[in-house]
């Protein structure tokens, strides 16, 4: 609405300025001869027929139309096919200011729309003479193309400013296992971003369900679950599921083989330090060698010690996670 009456005042300064420069007054200028007297008010004639022509379009919600940008040069022989439909661009926007009569959008640039092309470019002070290969008269090239296209700038300042709703960043969900002590009753650690509550499954060396964990509480990024039934010696299949689906997967041991105290990953591998990575932003946030536990864990600290700011970590070569503070 604001764009609306905006423009209608501009319209309607703009046709009193003409009739003011071009009203012809006989008793004070007697000495003007006719032949310049029907020049002035043919002018007039056409300014009033282009505000006419804008108010219209106005009111039917067309006024974007008022403007055009072209990139092609656009002259008699030329059409739609040749240009990527510029000629029917060009030809809505001189129906739209008044100057293109001849009432039908061919997409070919003919005799009619060269003198509409010629009539916008004396209306606007262009070229008021001479033919397309001299000055240019009738020919859309460079300047005029130019002139055109800020109609486009003046049209968008007059419109209110448009907001777009505010929007949180998304976290894209990433779950870890960090590590699983050697006991009957182990205890299970792990980091989450995207989620606040996991669960996981406990699978026998027979396959089948040998625990099942319940919903656990995801809190500054890590979690942690003590499995209360006794595991008998073996090696077990941990999973992890967020809203029923599969988002981390784990083996570990179960058994006097295992040295007391050590992680199942431990037992597995040793104990493997990699190097590690965090970024925030564009800037090094930590790096060295670690577990990957505890990269995981130096993390998920990167991420609560910061608001809004991407956070990316990797361990040995590999990204495990990337995203922001879902609390931010």
């Amino acid at each position: 609405m604001i764009f609306r009456i905006s423009s209608f005042a501009s319209i309607g300064i703009a046709l009193i300025m003409a009739i003011s420069v071009y009203g012809v007054s006989a008793p004070a200028h007697a000495e003007t001869n006719d032949s310049s007297q029907s020049e002035q008010i043919q002018k007039l004639l056409l300014i009033i027929q282009q505000l006419q022509a804008q108010i219209a379009a106005l009111k039917s919600g067309t006024g974007v139309s008022e403007c055009v940008q072209l990139s092609r040069s656009l002259f008699i022989g030329t059409s739609d096919g040749e240009t990527g439909g510029e000629v029917s661009k060009l030809q809505k926007f001189l129906k739209n200011t008044g100057h293109y009569t001849y009432g039908e959008v061919t997409g070919f640039f003919g005799p009619a729309t060269e003198q509409a092309v010629q009539a916008w470019q004396k209306a606007n002070g262009l070229v008021t003479s001479g033919a397309p290969e001299t000055t240019g008269f009738g020919l859309v090239g460079p300047s005029t193309r130019a002139a055109m296209g800020k109609l486009c700038s003046s049209i968008v300042s007059e419109r209110p400013e448009e907001r777009l709703p505010e929007t949180k960043p998304e976290t894209k969900l990433s779950v870890s296992i960090s590590s699983i002590s050697n006991s009957e009753n182990p205890v299970v650690r792990g980091t989450a971003f995207g989620t606040t509550i996991v669960g996981f499954a406990v699978a026998a060396p027979s396959g089948d369900k040998a625990y099942g964990s319940g919903d656990i509480a995801v809190e500054n990024n890590a979690w942690s679950h003590k499995i209360h039934d006794d595991l008998a010696d073996g090696i077990y299949s941990l999973i992890v599921y967020v809203d029923n689906k599969e988002v981390a997967k784990k083996k570990f041991m179960v058994g006097s083989d295992t040295p007391e105290g050590s992680t199942s990953t431990e037992a597995e591998n040793s104990v493997m330090n990699a190097e590690y990575e965090i970024t925030a932003g564009e800037d090094m946030y930590d790096s060295g060698k670690a577990t990957e536990a505890d990269a995981h864990a130096r993390c998920a600290t990167a991420v609560n010690a910061t608001v809004l700011t991407r956070i990316t970590c990797s361990w040995d070569g590999k990204l495990f996670f990337s995203g922001t503070n879902p609390k931010g």
